[in-house]
């Protein structure tokens, strides 16, 4: 069949009991898609291009995620995703809107390549 390719907003939104997404094809995170997934811990996807605004907020637990290959990241889309410690960007990036990282209190790197 055909590969998923885009999450669409708020398709999972208030998810309480996921705990782990694997998405190796989706290059689209839409608004607010996984919006207070407060179990969410890692989150696999190997093509991520797009995440939209408030993709992940309120991902309190969220621990991981792959950012290797996005290109955008939407205003606060990882806002108040506490548990998040890092995050590490490939050379593909261009934008990080507002708040995209407001209080992840966690958060100790963040790799950006020249």
């Amino acid at each position: 069949g055909d590969e998923v390719e885009k999450v669409e907003g708020g398709a999972f939104d208030n998810c309480s009991s996921l705990r782990r997404v694997i998405m190796p094809n989706v290059e689209v995170v839409e608004y607010y898609a996984f919006c207070n997934c407060v179990n969410l811990t890692d989150v696999e996807c190997g093509k991520l291009e797009i995440i939209e605004e408030g993709a992940f907020v309120f991902c309190s637990s969220l621990r991981s995620i792959d950012l290797t290959s996005v290109e955008f990241v939407g205003a606060s889309a990882f806002a108040c995703c506490e548990a998040l410690k890092g995050a590490i960007f490939g050379d593909k990036l261009e934008t990080i809107k507002s708040w995209a990282f407001l209080n992840c209190s966690s958060l100790e790197q963040i790799t950006i390549p020249l």
